[in-house]
């Protein structure tokens, strides 16, 4: 490997990866195996201090880590009844409830 191809360092990957998503991070590092760019991005979270969230998401915030400290141990959330978010979503309660 010449002096060009320098490995990043994992902080930068993380950013590149959680910004802009793997397929930039690829293109700028084309030499590095896409799992060794997870390796180097997860790393990179964990000397940040970044956690990842607790559930799959997909879409632009697939890529937004959420950090504790940001926003404390537990985010908390407000539940919708059945019917609140049924109307909400322009179906009716028992399609929401029995997925019909």
């Amino acid at each position: 490997m010449s002096d060009f191809h320098v490995t990043p360092q994992p902080e930068t990957v993380a950013t590149i990866v959680d910004g802009y998503g793997h397929p930039f991070a690829r293109e700028r590092w084309g030499w590095l195996s896409a799992a060794y760019l997870s390796e180097l991005a997860a790393e990179g979270r964990r000397r940040k201090g970044l956690a990842r969230p607790p559930c799959a998401i997909s879409g632009p915030a697939s890529h937004t880590y959420v950090g504790p400290a940001w926003d404390g141990p537990e985010i908390s959330v407000p539940r919708l009844t059945p019917s609140v978010a049924a109307a909400a979503l322009g179906v009716s309660v028992a399609s929401l409830c029995r997925g019909g």
